[in-house]
């Protein structure tokens, strides 16, 4: 599976040493959350949806550089791994229960960001703009596509090309800090391909919404210590209905979130 350059549901600012006019800030976050996934369509005829819920861990790393001469730049790299623990989905046509398959994710992300950032006592913010790309793959078992049980898993890969902006603020009191964030995303290219339909490729786009809010304190120096609730929420829009050999296929609208309690360690250079 391709590489994601990211946001949302879930990566962090690298808040650290880059917020104080480092050099280079390194940081390493992981969380426990939720991975939520819901889809529907009627346009084959009939209302179908489906939905499911999975615990999640989420993994990443940072990296932020302020040139010397401009200490009011940055370039930051932010990447971020979801594993989901599997879980169930339900299937319903009319509002009726047809189907229930076991579901499991593993999703990528990885976010560049260029901004400006600067500090108004003990104020502090950051703006930027980001291009990036997310990938989700979803394996299923038990799944069942027009009355026929299939051998195996099913997988399904998503390839999100994005581009977006976000704004970061913080207010510290001595050796502590209230940090918050928010960015917005737009999917310009999507490509959704599924093992159950190989003849298939649905191309559509979407949008991202990524925040997070928490406390940060001040450990000697250098290292700053991060803990807040991240947020995430991803939309794709349903593609054209495609026909190949008389046979028709839609991907559907669909909803993604992910909702976490995160830990961030940013150390400065």
């Amino acid at each position: 599976m391709k590489g994601r350059i990211i946001a949302t549901l879930l990566g962090l600012l690298c808040v650290g040493s880059t917020t104080y006019a480092a050099d280079i800030g390194i940081g390493l976050h992981a969380g426990y959350g939720a991975f939520y996934y819901k889809e529907d369509t009627s346009s084959m005829g009939a209302e179908i949806e489906a939905g499911s819920t999975q615990p999640a861990i989420l993994v990443g790393l940072s990296g932020e550089y302020t040139p010397k001469a401009r200490r009011n730049l940055f370039i930051n790299l932010t990447t971020d791994w979801l594993w989901g623990l599997g879980g169930k989905e339900r299937w319903r046509e009319e509002g009726v229960e047809v189907q229930e398959n076991d579901i499991r994710v593993f999703g990528q992300f990885y976010d560049l960001r260029f901004g400006y950032k600067d500090t108004l006592d003990s104020l502090y913010y950051r703006v930027y703009i980001s291009g990036g790309w997310d990938g989700l793959n979803f394996r299923r078992d038990e799944f069942v596509l027009n009355g026929i049980l299939l051998d195996g898993e099913v997988e399904e890969d998503f390839s999100l090309i994005r581009m977006g902006a976000g704004i970061g603020a913080g207010y510290k009191i001595h050796r502590w800090a209230v940090d918050g964030r928010v960015a917005y995303s737009y999917y310009p290219y999507a490509m959704i391909e599924n093992t159950a339909l190989p003849e298939f490729e649905f191309r559509t786009h979407g949008t991202c919404l990524d925040g997070g809010i928490g406390i940060m304190y001040r450990i000697g120096g250098r290292l700053d210590l991060y803990t807040g609730f991240s947020y995430t929420l991803l939309r794709l829009d349903e593609s054209d209905v495609i026909e190949r050999d008389a046979i028709l296929a839609v991907f559907p609208e669909s909803r993604t979130e992910i909702k976490a309690w995160m830990l961030n360690l940013t150390y400065a250079f």
